[in-house]
């Protein structure tokens, strides 16, 4: 019973305004200290990074597909693995455009 009570106090605190300001304080401190970290390799080497963007016009081309297309992902992944790339981020930049029904 007591464990049950302490179980619900924590999940209905976790949106109170003073742990949120707890939590946002930690991670702006910890993102702080990582800001000028610069990852590397176990050989010492710097870790390559890359950000793809799909942009309105490249999907468009594609077809405007509701999944991006494995032969286009794969070739954007082997383009970043001749590159020696170790980290690659895909982020689709597309403006929505919704129309409602009436009812």
């Amino acid at each position: 019973m007591i464990a049950t009570t302490v179980v619900i106090i924590l999940h209905t605190a976790a949106d109170l305004v003073f742990f949120k300001e707890i939590k946002d304080f930690t991670l702006d401190t910890v993102m702080y200290y990582h800001s000028d970290f610069e990852p590397t390799l176990a050989t010492g080497k710097k870790m390559q990074r890359m950000a793809i963007a799909i942009d309105d016009k490249t999907y468009r081309e594609w077809g405007v597909p509701v999944i991006t297309p494995r032969n286009k992902l794969k070739m954007l992944i082997e383009k970043s693995a001749q590159r020696e790339v170790f980290y690659c981020s895909l982020i689709s930049l597309l403006t929505a455009k919704c129309r409602m029904k009436n009812k």
